[in-house]
């Protein structure tokens, strides 16, 4: 394997994220601006991605930092498309898996693209705005601190004002009724993310200071995991970062237009799609490089 064969496959973060996390390199490896994907950030997990089921999965990239001999699975008739994956380990794809794109096995280990973000801390946060439990009305939601976390619940039609939310207690939860953020960032200090119902959400990103094209970021001591399930439309139109959870999409959401979809950039510690389940990266934008560097560890 050679590293300019690898270096095709390399990652890279939306400026949001790489204003945040990296300095951009000025002489890019790749000679060009890539699209990114997936990565998992296991360096040592069996499936640290894998589609099971009728899940399908479509990426521009997918790159899992696992060495595990079966770092990536595909089993069922899961579906993989995506135009380049990249295994620090191996791959294990059923005979009834359908994977497209170039496939890259025991190809070094990734660097983690957030290697240098600074995850916020309690003693940061603004005054405690407690929890909120939403139903039955429309409602407008402010920026801040929610100790509790916010439940969005029946019959809620929730907007969101832009801003940076932190949530702690049962974190965030989305299971009916409607949500729109638009230049939000959800942070999840405490609790779990649960979009399990048939809630419709759209989460844009803000598009400057700290968190600029960051949508969602799970506090990596927050080991809980992400869910989303159902037959909910998501769309989350940023990066989302969870440095410690597994996250989990599957269900019934196999339906153009309403499927989890995602826009440039996954980061997590490991990554399922199962079930009905979809998980699509395609609103991507241009992205800055990582840094010129091997490839592996």
């Amino acid at each position: 394997m050679t590293r300019s064969k690898l270096t095709l496959c390399i990652a890279t973060l939306s400026g949001a994220a790489a204003s945040h996390a990296l300095a951009q390199s000025d002489d890019p490896a790749n000679g060009y601006t890539m699209e990114v994907g997936v990565i998992a950030l296991s360096t040592d997990a069996s499936g640290a991605i894998s589609v099971s089921g009728s899940g399908e999965m479509i990426v521009p990239r997918i790159h899992a930092r696992s060495t595990n001999a079966a770092a990536i699975i595909g089993s069922g008739n899961g579906t993989l498309r995506t135009r380049c994956v990249h295994s620090a380990g191996g791959t294990e794809f059923g005979n009834s898996v359908d994977v497209t794109g170039l496939i890259l096995e025991d190809a070094g280990v990734i660097e983690h693209p957030f290697e240098e973000f600074v995850m916020p801390e309690m003693a940061d946060m603004s005054a405690d705005q407690g929890s909120l439990r939403l139903k039955n009305g429309n409602f407008v939601v402010s920026p801040g601190y929610y100790s509790g976390g916010i439940e969005v619940q029946t019959n809620a039609n929730v907007t969101f004002e832009p801003g940076e939310y932190y949530l702690g207690g049962s974190g965030f939860m989305a299971r009916t009724g409607t949500v729109m953020a638009d230049g939000v960032v959800l942070i999840l200090m405490d609790g779990e993310l649960d979009m399990s119902g048939n809630a419709d959400v759209y989460i844009s990103p803000p598009e400057s200071g700290d968190y600029q094209g960051i949508a969602l970021v799970q506090h990596s001591s927050n080991t809980n995991a992400m869910k989303f399930r159902g037959g909910a439309g998501f769309y989350i139109g940023g990066t989302i970062f969870a440095p410690s959870a597994h996250v989990d999409v599957r269900g019934n959401s196999g339906i153009l237009g309403s499927e989890p979809f995602f826009g440039d950039l996954l980061v997590a510690n490991t990554i399922e799609v199962g079930g009905n389940g979809v998980l699509r990266i395609g609103m991507w934008r241009p992205a800055g490089n990582l840094p010129v560097a091997a490839l592996w560890d």
